[in-house]
This record gives C-alpha cells, sequence and structure tokens, in this order.
C-alpha cells in the first residue's frame, strides 16, 4: 500500500459542526451502556496501573499487562474471561518472580495473542541488561511459563547508547504489532512481530524493529531514527505501534522532529531494504512557538488506522486550538492520496470553544479502532480543565463529526467506580462490544477494566 510516495501539502478541513454536548449523548436514539466488569486492587496480588491496552481471542477472553502489583510488585500478565454475567480474574505471571534479569519488569505495553493461545509482549524494564526485553508466555498445563525471547541493550556504544534499541525509556509502551493485526486476526505464532523503542539508535531517538521467532538473526534493527539525517527531517521518539499493510510495509507515527524548524513529529512509511529499511516521511506536523498551525496539530504519540480507500488515520495529542494557543490539546487527521488533511479539534479548557463536548488530549500508544459500520472509536484522557480524567469519543462514517459517548468521573470528583485515564486503546468482540482500561481510579484505586457499548 505504499501510495504517498509525493509530496504531501496541508489542506485543513474542519470536520461537521458538533451537536452532542454532555455525558452520555450519541448521536442514536439509544445511549451506550458502560460496565466496570473489574477493579484492580491498588496493592499486591492482583496488580494494579494497567498502563497499556487490552487483546481478546476468539472465546472473548481479555488478556493484559499492569505496570505494578503482582506477586513481587514488578507487574503482572492477566486474564479476564466471561462467565455468563460475570467475569473471572487471574494473574497468569508476576514478573521478577525469577528475578528481574531472568524475567523482566514493569509492562506498560498491550500483549500479541497467537491462535494457540500463546502471549507474546515486552517489559520496560528488567532483563538481562536491565533495558527490558520481548517476552512469549506459554500455558504448560499446571502454570504459565515465560520464556525470555530478547534482551535490549546487549552492547551499548561509547556513549551509553543502546544501538537495537533501549525499551526502558519511562514511557508507556506501544506493543508487538503483525501482519494482519489491523484486522483483527490473531497472530499466527511464526511470523515476523514489529515494534518500536522510543530511545536507542545510533542518535538515541529511537528504533523500528523486527522479531522474527525461530529466524536468523531473530531480532533485527530495521530502522534507526535521526541518523540518515542530521536534522531529524525523518522525526525522533516514535511512541505509537506501527501499522503492517498487505505489503509488508509499515506506517507508524514519530513525536518530535521533522522536516521544519520546530516541527513536533512526523508520519513515516519503511519498506525493505538492506540493511536498514527505507524511510518516506510522508506528512511533518509543524511547528512550535509563533510558527505554530492551531488547525494542524503536533505530537502524535498513537499508532494509525487505514480507511477502506487506504487513507492513514490518527490522532496528535497536541495541537488544534481554536485560540492559537501554542500547545492546543489534540486533532484527528486523515492523510490521503490526494494529500488532503481533515481535522476534529480536541479542546483543552472552557476558554476553547469545544471543550465541553470533545475532552482533551487522545490516548497515546495505541490509536483509533472501527465498528462493522466504519465508524472510529477512541479515548481521550482529559475532560477540559480537568487532567486525566478521560472520555470516550466516537467520530461518525457518515458525517465526519466527533462526539463524546463516555465520560469517566462524572461526578467531577473521580470517587466512583469507573475509573479515570483511559490510556491502552479500546479492543472490540464479535459482538460490537468495546472493552478498555484504566490506569487510576475505580473502586480500589488500581485501574479499571471496562465494557461498553456503543
Amino acid at each position: 500500500m505504499a501510495i504517498f510516495r509525493r509530496k504531501i501539502h496541508l489542506v485543513v478541513v474542519l470536520a461537521a459542526a458538533l451537536s452532542f454536548i454532555g455525558f452520555g449523548l450519541v448521536p442514536a436514539a439509544a445511549a451506550p451502556t458502560f460496565h466496570t466488569i473489574y477493579s484492580f486492587n491498588g496493592v499486591l496480588h492482583d496488580g494494579f496501573s494497567p498502563e497499556g491496552g487490552l487483546a481478546i481471542d476468539g472465546s472473548g477472553n481479555l488478556f493484559g499487562t499492569t505496570y505494578g502489583g503482582g506477586s513481587t510488585n514488578y507487574g503482572t500478565v492477566y486474564e479476564l474471561s466471561p462467565n455468563g454475567s460475570t467475569w473471572n480474574y487471574q494473574v497468569l505471571y508476576s514478573f521478577c518472580s525469577a528475578g528481574c534479569s531472568n524475567d523482566g519488569s514493569s509492562p506498560q505495553a498491550a500483549v500479541v495473542v497467537d491462535v494457540n493461545g500463546n502471549l507474546w509482549g515486552t517489559t520496560s524494564a528488567g532483563g538481562a541488561h536491565g533495558h527490558g526485553l520481548i517476552f512469549k508466555l506459554h500455558n504448560s498445563g499446571s502454570s504459565w511459563m515465560l520464556t525470555d525471547m530478547y534482551d535490549f541493550c546487549p552492547t551499548p556504544d561509547a556513549n551509553g547508547y543502546c544501538d537495537d534499541g533501549d525499551n526502558n525509556n519511562g514511557f508507556a509502551g506501544a506493543g508487538l504489532s503483525y501482519a494482519g493485526a489491523a484486522s483483527g486476526s490473531l497472530y499466527d505464532g511464526t511470523s515476523k512481530l514489529y515494534g518500536v523503542t522510543a530511545l536507542g539508535g545510533t542518535a538515541n531517538f529511537g528504533v523500528v524493529f523486527r522479531f522474527n521467532p525461530g529466524g536468523s538473526p531473530a531480532y533485527k534493527v530495521l530502522y534507526q531514527f535521526c541518523t540518515t539525517f542530521g536534522n531529524c527531517a525523518d522525526g525522533a521518539v516514535p511512541l505509537g505501534a506501527v501499522t503492517v499493510d498487505s505489503s509488508g510495509n509499515l506506517f507508524g507515527t514519530t513525536s518530535e522532529r521533522g522536516a521544519a524548524d520546530g516541527a513536533l513529529g512526523t508520519v513515516y512509511e519503511l519498506t525493505s531494504g538492506s540493511p536498514y529499511w527505507s524511510e518516506t516521511t510522508l506528512y511533518t506536523f509543524c511547528c512550535s512557538g509563533l510558527a505554530y498551525r492551531p488547525n494542524q496539530g503536533g505530537v502524535p504519540e498513537a499508532g494509525l488506522i487505514f480507511d477502506a480507500s487506504g487513507n492513514i488515520l490518527g490522532t496528535t495529542t497536541r495541537g488544534g486550538s481554536y485560540n492559537n494557543r501554542s500547545d492546543g490539546a489534540g486533532v484527528e487527521f486523515k492523510l490521503t492520496p490526494s494529500s488532503v488533511i481533515t481535522v476534529n479539534k480536541f479542546c483543552k479548557d472552557v476558554s476553547d470553544l469545544d471543550c465541553t463536548n470533545n475532552g482533551s488530549f487522545p490516548a497515546n500508544g495505541a490509536g483509533m479502532v472501527r465498528d462493522a459500520s466504519s465508524n472510529l472509536y477512541g479515548e481521550v484522557t482529559g475532560d477540559g480543565t480537568l487532567p486525566d480524567v478521560g472520555r470516550i469519543f466516537k467520530i461518525s462514517a457518515a458525517t465526519g463529526s466527533l462526539s463524546t459517548i463516555y465520560t469517566f468521573c462524572p461526578s467531577g470528583t473521580c470517587t466512583s467506580t469507573d475509573g479515570k485515564k483511559p490510556n491502552g486503546g479500546l479492543v472490540a468482540d464479535s459482538s460490537g462490544n468495546f472493552y478498555g482500561t484504566t490506569e487510576n481510579g475505580g473502586a480500589n484505586s488500581g485501574g479499571t477494566i471496562f465494557k461498553i457499548t456503543p
């Protein structure tokens, strides 16, 4: 799908006016239903602070990670299984139980489920060199066993940088991806996995990597940011997961730099090459300070999604302010072969016109998801003047307009059981329900897992 080869110019098209204001209002006659299906204890044992999103298998079982908690307080991998009208929760694995150098610690990203029920993922710390690892979990029958598949940073360079990538960087991880992930197919367990690290590489501005189970070499850096171009015209610090198209090309975002003074990130494409893949910067978000373009957005931190026409859809965490603010609160964009970006704006405070409708700061790491009618859904982590509260939004396929379908902490005090700060993205089941996590809040202040039916 290498369709964005020519230079892209920016045309801003504001979406249809928003007409649905306030909590729980949606275009359809029936309001969405929201349920908290699990609240983490906020202490040890079951884990707490699920920073990554969820994965779902063919039976509707949900899998995820927590950053903390578990038997050693270094995080967990868990499963939540439907059981009639209730859900059964179990910790599958507690990290650092075999020593952090052997099994890693502090996972921040979602796991990948393969067709055999194995789970694949990354940790942000631990491993043989302290910079995280790639792991595989399999069910031995009596327990879940972890295999350390690759340890990041075996040989730091003279500057202390990890040429192969550095997963120990304090950012919520983007997680692994694979061909077929965008269509909802389970991972086949043998083909290549792809990922990014926000740091590492020769310039320490991040890499895109490939992991090939059973291959030689199993791990390979495909691209290092800010090494080919001294001014980082190709971008820097990739935070969002990559998307693999049907031709095996990779698409993603960087959250910093680009081909302009004060650039605020890029959209890129990688195509196969040797020794490194070839990078094409499809778009540069620009710029900070006086040169800032208020409608355009900047600092994309999430993954991308394609629509049926091959257009690229995504979000930025900054920009889009109505009052020419130099920060803004993010936009939804569409990058098309005819060089058009369509923008929905999120807003930051009550001085911006649509703040009470949209919330602010789209979630990082995970991108938007699509339903069977091509409507888009996603999360924001702010709610106007309230940081780290959050909403779930919908972008109508028919009108392109953006509306809130759920607001967390509706009382404003965040003492409710629904949680706050949804940041891991949404996954859908075969019935059209969506599931996600909140990092904080809930009945025990350790975060939640929720289900919403639009």
